[in-house]
């Protein structure tokens, strides 16, 4: 390792910034899976800042198949992000606002072409070099900006024929296997820290769902499941909408002091949030939203922390006070019916087409009821008085999130 000498190299010297091969369609106008599966196999890249850029897959076999591309750098212009596709992909047309990074080096290409660890790497370090703060919505990371950043590279001096470097007579090639070690130690450390982080949230809700597991096995046979309209027990609006663009105001990535009201728009990462905000007086705390349309139109998130949104989102209100006083006590039935709400309307009806709204009052629920007196009731069915049975829903949630981490854990892999 003691021969690896850090040399610096232009972006464009090494990359064109290529738009030439994206599908001319938009994701409303393709069948997309969010699963990828023997059917669905080719993943549909589009500009985003998580997941890879991976919006969904599609039937490799059902388009042309000069669009599917693998082994390939991914660079966005408006969000500075960087990505390795290592599997089939397309890219969606988005105004040459994406790009391939098409090396201009035959080296470099068959390195990248066989490697998927350098291909991790070359996103990461164009990604740190990009994503930089000096870059905004008024001055993006475009391709000539863009290209004209520098990028250190870890590289060995050679004789041979394999170069990507030749500076004062000296030939250097790219430090492969130094590369490989770096990104090892990263990997390791990355899969470590996420088992970690899933281990530790599966035990944390089996020791919450234990806690109610006598009372769920003492309730569970006096429960009544009763039949309601969503319209019964919430409403939808947009009380929380700023009406302002995006783009037109501040943001911040992190949550800060400053920056603390969460930004709640149709995306199905990280509760909805795509920045945060400065303060502003529309905004909200301790309820539930849901995306009214797009790609994961219907899902609904309860929002803990002040939130507010710039569009493609509704306020979920509770209709019945005595329903909302057991709600704003108890975050887990907030919780709860936020993933029951998603359920729900996540049913691939409603999307770029079709916006929740139409639909929202007359879909059903079932709801877990227990009879108790006329004073701690909140419904009233052929003169008996019911409650929300909120221990056997707080027992489905938690085991149900322990069952969920332990997925994660055995289907947990690193991707590059």
């Amino acid at each position: 390792m003691s021969s690896v000498i850090w040399k610096k190299m232009r972006l464009d010297s090494l990359f064109i910034y290529d738009s030439s091969n994206q599908m001319p369609f938009t994701k409303k106008q393709l069948n997309i899976s969010d699963i990828k599966d023997d059917v669905f196999n080719t993943a549909v890249v589009t500009q985003s800042e998580r997941n890879n850029g991976i919006t969904g897959y599609i039937e490799g076999t059902s388009i042309d198949q000069s669009k599917i591309m693998k082994n390939v750098l991914i660079y966005s212009l408006n969000f500075g992000t960087c990505f390795y596709q290592h599997d089939d992909f397309v890219l969606l047309d988005t105004h040459g606002s994406i790009f391939r990074l098409i090396p201009k080096q035959e080296r470099l290409k068959n390195i990248l072409d066989s490697n998927a660890v350098i291909g991790y790497f070359f996103s990461k370090m164009i990604m740190k070099i990009c994503k930089n703060g000096v870059y905004n919505y008024s001055w993006k990371p475009n391709s000539q900006r863009s290209g004209l950043e520098y990028i250190l590279l870890p590289c060995v001096e050679t004789n041979g024929n394999d170069i990507i470097l030749k500076e004062n007579d000296r030939c250097f090639d790219l430090a492969v296997d130094y590369i490989t070690f770096l990104i090892s130690k990263v990997k390791a450390n990355i899969e470590e820290r996420t088992i970690n982080k899933y281990t530790k949230k599966m035990n944390q809700n089996v020791v919450e769902s234990n806690k109610y597991k006598d009372l769920y096995n003492k309730s569970i046979n006096k429960i009544v499941w009763k039949k309601f309209f969503v319209g019964e027990l919430f409403d939808y609006n947009g009380n929380h909408r700023i009406g302002d663009s995006l783009k037109n105001l501040k943001t911040s990535d992190k949550k800060t002091d400053e920056y603390f009201v969460a930004n709640i728009t149709a995306s199905k990462e990280n509760n909805g949030c795509v920045c945060f905000l400065r303060d502003h007086p529309k905004k909200k705390i301790g309820m539930l939203t849901m995306a009214s349309d797009a790609a994961y139109a219907g899902i609904c998130f309860y929002q803990e922390d002040y939130f507010v949104s710039t569009g493609h989102n509704y306020l979920i209100e509770v209709q019945n006070p005595k329903f909302k006083t057991m709600l704003d006590g108890n975050k887990i039935v907030y919780n709860f019916f936020g993933k029951y709400l998603s359920k729900i309307f996540c049913n691939g009806i409603h999307g770029f087409m079709r916006s929740v709204g139409p639909d929202f009052s007359r879909e059903i629920i079932l709801l877990p009821l227990i009879e108790t007196s006329k004073e701690k009731s909140i419904w009233n069915f052929d003169n008996k008085y019911y409650s929300l049975a909120v221990d056997i829903i707080s027992y489905l949630y938690y085991a149900g999130q322990a069952k969920m981490y332990e997925k994660k854990i055995q289907n947990y892999r690193f991707v590059y």
